[in-house]
């Protein structure tokens, strides 16, 4: 169990260092935090989450690029989001928050 943790922490130490979520945060805290963290691949053209479903989790990406598409045919691209980028935070800010984009 150690090991897995801390080979997380080496994944995600950028996000860490740089992210606003994690600033002010304990040590105990960002190691909990991290505890909770499913990995999950995307391929080119795969969705990651759509307009109106429930904010359930956020996501951070550790490497690649992902498009934010806002329309309902999914064609206009307003913002590129990169490595160490952080989206879906929201879910946990709110209660019961639905997906703006």
């Amino acid at each position: 169990a150690n090991l897995t943790m801390e080979m997380r922490m080496f994944r995600m130490r950028d996000v860490i260092v740089s992210s606003y979520i994690f600033r002010g945060q304990s040590t105990r805290v960002i190691m909990q935090l991290i505890r909770t963290f499913i990995e999950q691949a995307f391929g080119p053209g795969d969705f990651i989450i759509r307009k109106g479903e429930a904010a359930d989790c956020m996501y951070i990406i550790l490497q690649g690029v992902v498009a934010v598409l806002v329309d309902d045919e999914a064609s206009v691209c307003v913002l590129h989001l990169r490595d160490n980028d952080i989206f879906g935070e929201a879910s946990f800010i709110r209660d019961n928050a639905i997906r703006a984009a």
